[in-house]
């Protein structure tokens, strides 16, 4: 539906941006080349993409399938993987994991944490996502 495809757009391409240019900002670009990289709760992967442009290579992990069939389709050369991680945590070692607006969706969130932390040494963690335009909070 035309709607899904719509999802991540308006306010959250500032978002996405923003967060982009904070983690290149932290780390360098020349981290990334090279390095293996999970994004959790990935949306349609346009992070990861960004990350994969530098020369990571990027895994793109979320739990609704339709989300990773869009990741595929905008951006071919990410690895997606579904996963509900409520449930399991199918991952390896990672040079880096994003976990940007995952723990509101996750009960109870200190155990994806915990395998978040053992997965890696290098872990952006965000805690706090407003998915809505309106500037007044709910």
């Amino acid at each position: 539906a035309d709607w899904v495809a719509l999802r991540f757009t308006d306010h959250y391409s500032e978002w996405r941006e923003r967060r982009i240019a904070a983690i290149r900002g932290h780390y360098g670009d020349a981290f990334f080349k090279g390095a293996t990289l999970l994004e959790l709760g990935c949306g349609y992967g346009d992070i990861g993409a960004a990350f994969r442009a530098l020369g990571a290579e990027v895994f793109c992990a979320d739990a609704r399938a339709e989300h990773l069939e869009v990741a595929r389709e905008r951006h071919p050369g990410l690895r997606t993987i579904q996963a509900d991680l409520n449930h399991e945590w199918p991952f390896g070692w990672f040079d880096i994991v994003l976990h940007l607006g995952v723990l509101y969706h996750l009960e109870p969130t200190h155990e994806s944490l915990r395998r978040a932390c053992q997965a890696t040494n290098h872990l952006v963690l965000e805690t706090e996502v407003c998915d809505l335009a309106s500037p007044e909070p709910c």
